[in-house]
Parts: structure tokens; C-alpha cells; sequence
């Protein structure tokens, strides 16, 4: 028995030498083959970034949900959003995409560049290339709208353009609104509405 606690005691104190050795040799290898870094070409963050970074309050991905106030389905979601300091009321969002499902199965999308969120008011101002479309297949063009939540009216804030039913036509304003009796919405232009129809659309 004596000489297989000696070979024991041989294996282990040859074990304790050449795992460390092996590990140690892992490691060289890791850094070896790791992708290297040129310092040089790392964009320094100067002292305004940083202090610029650590202000910003800012949320990724947001999603607002809720229903107005005849039950129609709202969401709202957006790239980021940020608090406007100088107003707690308003938030500010990037490409922001508005999906309003009707009672009455008309569904509503509408999405721009910019936004601002207005809480206290439940409104939402869309800017920047706004575009609105609906299951109807109207597709709707323009510079800004603004989308009331509660009670559901979305208006332009200016000119618009856009392809339906009836045709390729342009307005000065646009107004749509839910009916009274829940059974859909009022799609309303007006303002010098200049109509090509087209059977085609």
C-alpha cells in the first residue's frame, strides 16, 4: 500500500504544477488572439458630453396605452422620450407611432419624426413628415398633427396631402373626429380641397 500513496502523492504534486501552467497558457492564448483596440481611434467624450449625458433623463423604447373615453383603443410608442424640464407636463419623444383602435373597427395609425406628449392635456402633437393612414385606405400627408386621446380629434396643423377612395387630392386642413353615436369617425378637409379622381385607388 505504501507505494500507491507515494504514486498519489507523486500525481497530485504534478497536478498542482501543470493545472496553473495550463491556465496560465489559456489566458496568454485569450490575449493573443483578442481583437486589438487602436487607441487612437476611440472618439474622446469631452467634460460637455459627459455633464450633457448625466442630465438627460431619457427613456428607450416607450409605450403609452390607454382608451378614450368611449372605450377606443390607444397606444403610443416611440424611440425615446425625454421630460421637458422647463414643463412636467410634456414629454418629448423621438419617432413617435400613435395605433388608435376604434369601437367601430376603423383603425387609425399615424407616426413622424418628433413629438411632444402633452400629460395634463392628453394630447399628442406630431411633427416633422407626419403621416396618418386608416383601415378606410386613406394615406395622409403633413407637416404636423395634433391627436386629442380622450375624446379622439386629430387635426392638421397645415397643409395636407393625400391618396383615399375617391382619389389623389390636396387640403388645407384636415379634421377627423368620432362620431357621437360610437358607429365610426367624420373625416373632414377643408380649406381650398382640390380632388383628382382616380377609380384606381
Amino acid at each position: 500500500m505504501a507505494w500507491r500513496d507515494t504514486l498519489y502523492s507523486r500525481v497530485i504534486a504534478w497536478l498542482k504544477i501543470v493545472l496553473p501552467l495550463t491556465a496560465l497558457g489559456l489566458l496568454a492564448t485569450l490575449f493573443l488572439f483578442a481583437n486589438r483596440i487602436d487607441p487612437t481611434s476611440l472618439k474622446p467624450a469631452t467634460e460637455l458630453d459627459l455633464r450633457q449625458r448625466a442630465e438627460d433623463e431619457q427613456v428607450t423604447a416607450p409605450v403609452f396605452a390607454g382608451s378614450s373615453d368611449s372605450g377606443d383603443l390607444i397606444s403610443l410608442n416611440a424611440d425615446a422620450a425625454r421630460p421637458d424640464p422647463n414643463s412636467p407636463g410634456r414629454i418629448a419623444v423621438d419617432a413617435p407611432r400613435a395605433r388608435i383602435e376604434m369601437q367601430s373597427g376603423l383603425r387609425l395609425e399615424a407616426s413622424a419624426d418628433t413629438g411632444v406628449f402633452k400629460l395634463s392635456e392628453s394630447r399628442v402633437i406630431l411633427s416633422g413628415s407626419a403621416f396618418l393612414s386608416s383601415s378606410a385606405g386613406y394615406r395622409i400627408w403633413t407637416d404636423s398633427l395634433d391627436m386629442a386621446l380622450r375624446a379622439v380629434r386629430i387635426e392638421s396643423e397645415g397643409t395636407i396631402s393625400s391618396t383615399g377612395p375617391p382619389g389623389r387630392f390636396t387640403a388645407g386642413q384636415m379634421v377627423i373626429t368620432a362620431k357621437p353615436d360610437g358607429s365610426g369617425t367624420q373625416l373632414v378637409f377643408t380649406q381650398g380641397v382640390k380632388l383628382i379622381y382616380d377609380p384606381s385607388t
